[in-house]
């Protein structure tokens, strides 16, 4: 991880990919925010608290601003809660993808860009596959708490967990000595 972060400062083109677990990402730390705000769409401080992660991406000043601008912030209210009522009609993968949709500019202009569109849509996927097994978004959303707290102290993960290569352009392959066993490179 640290080797990533130096290339990236440095403006290397990086992939990896690794063991680690996309549950124990900060994506999944700001996701888990949002699906709680979800939840509960007309508690302001679950939405004030979703806003405020990397994913929304609004700053103090942006919250102080809606505080103090009520057609702003019942706007805000307004997008929360259709957000959970696209959840409840078309599973929280919809939710999560319009939300990366709607984020993707100011996600993507980001040095680790690519590595936060494919944590998010890979945690939207491991979602909606618990989905089917749940019986509704306040078990979904428990669920989700409960594998995260379960899988946060593992050094490894299951295979449908691990972090995924965010891209298959040329660049930089970072893989850990375990990865590598087997491999022939040019």
């Amino acid at each position: 991880e640290r080797m990533r972060e130096l290339l990236i400062e440095r403006g290397v083109p990086v992939v990896g990919s690794g063991r680690a677990n996309v549950l124990a990402t900060t994506w999944a730390d700001d996701l888990q925010l949002l699906l709680c705000a979800l939840l509960q769409p007309n508690d302001e401080y679950a939405v004030r608290g979703a806003l405020a992660t990397r994913l929304l991406g609004a700053t103090a000043r942006d919250l102080t601003e809606l505080a103090s601008n009520a057609p702003a912030w019942e706007k805000k209210l307004d997008q929360f809660a259709g957000w959970r009522r696209m959840w409840d009609r078309r599973g929280v993968l919809a939710v999560i993808e319009a939300v990366i949709l709607g984020q993707a500019p100011r996600l993507l202009a980001s040095a680790d860009g690519e590595r936060a569109m494919t944590d998010l849509r890979h945690l939207g996927e491991l979602l909606q596959d618990s989905a089917i097994e749940c019986y509704g978004p306040e078990e979904l959303y428990a669920w989700y708490v409960a594998e995260r707290s379960a899988s946060s102290g593992s050094i490894e993960a299951g295979r449908e967990q691990q972090l995924r290569i965010e891209s298959e352009a040329r660049r930089v392959q970072l893989l850990t000595i375990h990865a590598s066993k087997g491999l022939e490179y040019p």
